[in-house]
């Protein structure tokens, strides 16, 4: 009886956190492609994470995704990229090498990439104190190459409407 009652507690607890909150998903697709694996697409950098992750090079995500999916603003190589989480520490840890993409077999691969693009609506308030409701987009990408999981995300296209938006 104890358990009914707590989820219930935390259930409504989580309804009033998230009113007029939601998340749409708008598109659901996918798109297969050939890709190189090799020293010249797949590394370990820490450009635009903090912390070195494995990333390869997605050149056939270009004119596919609603948003830039590259770090060429940050200097790394220009074509669009995914990651699988973070590089391996030289002191031991989880994480990944270059080596556990490539496997010691640099060749080409099909690539089937799923992208799922989610409406994204919360109440806020605007520079002048109104109750608005912020509307964005997010754009997610997922793909498994060799056993190993990449994914990468994307958000923007944010805009304010009337409050009566989120309330729908």
């Amino acid at each position: 009886m104890k358990k009914v009652l707590l989820l219930g507690a935390l259930l409504t607890i989580t309804s009033n956190v998230w009113a007029g909150n939601s998340e749409r998903v708008l598109l659901r697709d996918a798109k297969t492609f050939s890709t190189e694996v090799s020293t010249a697409t797949v590394r370990c950098s820490e450009i635009g994470y903090g912390a070195k992750e494995l990333k390869i090079n997605l050149a056939g995500l270009d004119g596919w995704t609603l948003f830039d999916h590259t770090n060429s603003n940050f200097g790394d190589i220009g074509d669009p990229c995914m990651t699988a989480g973070r590089c391996k520490a030289p002191w031991g840890g989880g994480g990944f090498t270059v080596d556990d993409l490539i496997q010691n077999n640099p060749g080409v691969e099909a690539v089937t990439v799923v992208r799922t693009v989610t409406e994204l609506k919360f109440e806020t308030r605007d520079e002048n104190n109104q109750e608005v409701c912020q509307r964005s987009l997010r754009e997610d990408l997922q793909t498994t190459i060799r056993g190993i999981n990449f994914s990468h995300s994307r958000h923007g296209l944010d805009q304010n409407f009337p409050i009566e938006v989120c309330r729908k």
